[in-house]
């Protein structure tokens, strides 16, 4: 894989808590190897917030899914940013990965 440009975070608005405790440790990470993170709360207000997220996922090499049962179900996810971003996987070697929460057990 090419020196990673961008690690594009996805998740489902309903595990916000779940992600704010993710967060840190995923830009250590990225500090320590040198490239940015990129997830929803980036979006300047006034954008079109569907356009963006499909730019920032062609800009993106690394993915990381914080993989619950709110995932699945959020239809945007499902029907727009999987299939962009499993053919970024499959057509440019895109790195996919998951973090498995059990959101019951987030404070």
């Amino acid at each position: 894989m090419p020196r990673p440009t961008q690690c594009f975070i996805s998740y489902s608005h309903r595990d916000y808590a779940a992600f704010d405790r993710l967060l840190p440790h995923l830009q250590a990470v990225a500090h320590s190897f040198d490239f940015p993170l990129w997830y929803d709360r980036n979006i300047r207000a006034g954008s079109h917030w569907s356009a963006t997220i499909a730019a920032e996922i062609e800009k993106s090499n690394i993915f990381v899914f914080l993989t619950t049962n709110n995932l699945f179900a959020a239809d945007y996810i499902i029907r727009h940013e999987l299939p962009a971003i499993f053919g970024r996987h499959r057509d440019h070697g895109a790195l996919v990965g998951t973090v498995p929460v059990d959101v019951e057990n987030v404070r």
